[in-house]
């Protein structure tokens, strides 16, 4: 591992509520990839956001208190310049997950990156390789991640489910099952072809009908590019002031968890009201919990997608 490590922190420690189940930090919106059907790219699209130097990054990283995984998200995190830094900057007890596509050369992230730094307690790959089939070829992201693996990186390929032609992704995950790596199919989430897809816990949340105000309380925090952290996938998305919680690049911020006024139900993210597993693969889980009048929570049985 040739990446020199950056120990450095802030020196006031930033603390998180035990009860929040996911810390996602996007270090970058870039992504080399373009799939027709992502959902960072709906409606508006994103607005590319300036990058950060690595070390600022590793102080305020550094400065939590929390037990959480800390998930780089994208975006392509491995796009950022100084995600090698970054990662092997973190405090030895931090553990880290990461979301990839895996667009560069594996020698590259095998020589950078150690695996112990993504040994942790849970019932799935800490490194999720998401494989698109209009924008990726699978025999060269089964090779990838097979050099990875073979590393000692704890490491399994994704795949996004398809409404409309499910027997095609549960061929594409046999074949890469038949390799010896792991395959998980996730269920597609958002509009196609004007049906919504997915399982939510509120109904009317993601019909893009009418906004409803509500309160709002979320058990998960979303760090975007510049240090803003949001409440959820929605705010963060549209860059809404709103639902800011906090910078994280402040010594001072207060990220204590507490219910938040809410002007978008009804734009709600498919993200961050969609029921799936918590981190410890448990079902039923949904990341915010809202209310509001005429608001109502609805129980979903698990579908499996393969």
């Amino acid at each position: 591992m040739n990446q020199k490590a950056i120990k450095t922190s802030q020196d006031k420690k930033i603390t998180l509520p035990k009860d929040d189940n996911y810390l996602a930090i996007f270090l970058t919106f870039a992504c080399p990839r373009t799939c027709s059907y992502c959902l960072n790219e709906q409606g508006d699209g994103l607005k590319q956001r300036p990058i950060v130097e690595g070390e600022k990054w590793i102080r305020a990283l550094n400065s939590l208190e929390t037990k959480l995984t800390l998930t780089f998200n994208g975006g392509e995190p491995l796009s950022h310049p100084d995600f090698y830094n970054i990662v092997n900057g973190l405090d030895e007890s931090i553990k880290v997950d990461l979301l990839t596509t895996l667009p560069y050369n594996p020698a590259e992230f095998i020589e950078n990156l150690s695996p112990e730094r993504f040994e942790r307690d849970l019932p799935y790959a800490a490194i999720r390789v998401t494989y698109h089939s209009n924008a990726m070829d699978l025999e060269e992201t089964i090779e990838k991640v097979r050099r990875i693996k073979e590393a000692g990186f704890d490491i399994e390929i994704n795949l996004v489910g398809d409404p409309q032609n499910s027997m095609k992704i549960r061929l594409i995950k046999e074949k890469v099952m038949s390799t010896g790596l792991g395959c998980v199919i996730k269920p597609f989430l958002g509009y196609l072809d004007g049906t919504l897809y997915g399982q939510f816990r509120y109904g009317d949340s993601c019909t893009m009908k009418s906004k409803k105000k509500v309160k709002c309380l979320t058990t998960q925090l979303l760090i975007d590019p510049t240090g803003d952290v949001y409440r959820c996938y929605g705010d963060l998305f549209r860059q809404n002031p709103e639902g800011v919680l906090g910078d994280i690049f402040d010594p001072e911020v207060d990220l204590s968890m507490r219910y938040t006024d809410c002007h978008n139900f009804g734009f709600c993210h498919p993200c961050d009201v969609q029921i799936k597993f918590d981190r410890f693969s448990n079902w039923g889980y949904t990341a915010v919990e809202i209310v509001g009048n005429g608001v109502t929570s609805v129980k979903s049985s698990r579908v499996d997608w393969g």
